[in-house]
């Protein structure tokens, strides 16, 4: 089936003053070139939505299920509800068109979705863009319980291109909106071949619920390309922001050391501590002077210079993740 057959052809015929029926879905190829978002930012190719009511056949579920549900708006159309079960590591959800994309031609651009956090606990929500080579970069964003907003993921931009030296840069543009954050640096993919867009949830303790709606490609706003330079002081601090911790000069930083020394000494340790950290109700095991792993019960636990434990080692959940 054609890449844009899925999606409701209505509008498009509204449009030109045909019915529905007369509506090529090839003509509207799910496109909106020109056409705004509420917020303003040219949309420039609508790539999914839910509007006709149907799940499009090119999406596929890998351990995860999906649920049309109305529209979180009120209006006509659907949106697509996503069960990540906590039973499966990475539950996921893929659009796999028959024909690869071809974001080429679009200039400097971000792939846009609205979604909503619809469980009982936030969710962290990976989104992978794939071309047909299998280059693949993945970034993730977290939506709080009750969250609903547009997130977004730049998929062209100088602002790609600059090495900052951190895994993930400050968003490029002021927005309300929520930006995917990457969690390495990857090569990009072949924009002129998108072969996949995949969203899923990976080590999760309980099930998560999320509602998508309304894919598209928006053109990225006229923004500072040197917003970057200049944004850590002389104390590592962000430059550009004041916060009420905020060191301003070697005089504060020094006054900020004395009170926090004065506070640690009239608190004093936890009465249930040792001098490192370590549990003294907890087991005692050898003191040899140095900080060690070591399993008790089953479970690994980081113990202290004097062999208290100190806590469960986090080895597990590292390699989790």
């Amino acid at each position: 089936m054609s890449v844009h057959s899925v999606f409701d052809v209505i509008d498009c015929a509204e449009d030109s003053g045909d019915s529905a029926g007369s509506a090529d879905a090839a003509d509207c190829a799910g496109t909106a070139t020109g056409a705004s978002s509420a917020d303003g930012l040219e949309v420039v190719e609508q790539l999914i939505d839910f509007e006709s009511g149907t799940v499009p056949e090119f999406l596929e579920t890998d351990g995860a299920s999906v649920e049309l549900v109305a529209a979180t708006d009120g209006g006509e159309g659907g949106t697509l509800e996503i069960l990540f079960p906590a039973t499966v590591y990475e539950p996921t959800v893929r659009f796999r068109p028959d024909e690869p994309w071809d974001w080429s031609g679009h200039g400097n651009i971000h792939l846009a979705v609205d979604a909503s956090n619809a469980g009982d606990e936030s969710v962290q929500m990976y989104m992978a863009i794939t071309d047909a080579s299998g280059a693949t970069t993945n970034r993730s964003v977290n939506i709080a319980v009750g969250e609903a907003n547009t997130y977004y993921f730049v998929v062209a931009d100088p602002s790609l291109e600059f090495d900052s030296g951190l895994r993930e840069d400050p968003p490029p543009w002021e927005t309300t909106d929520e930006m995917f954050i990457r969690r390495r640096r990857e090569r990009h993919p072949d924009l002129s071949a998108i072969a996949e867009i995949a969203l899923s949830a990976r080590g999760i303790m309980v099930d998560k619920r999320v509602v998508v709606e309304n894919f598209r490609l928006r053109r990225n706003p006229e923004h500072d390309l040197s917003y970057l330079e200049g944004i850590v002081d002389e104390f590592g601090q962000n430059a550009k922001q004041d916060f009420p911790i905020k060191v301003h000069s070697e005089a504060e930083l020094v006054e900020a050391a004395e009170s926090e020394l004065q506070a640690l000494a009239a608190s004093g340790p936890l009465p249930d501590r040792s001098r490192y950290g370590g549990w003294l109700e907890g087991p005692r095991l050898d003191a040899t002077g140095y900080f060690r792993t070591e399993k008790v019960n089953d479970k690994w636990w980081l113990v202290d210079p004097d062999g208290y434990c100190a806590r469960e080692s986090p080895g597990e959940e590292n390699a989790m993740n």
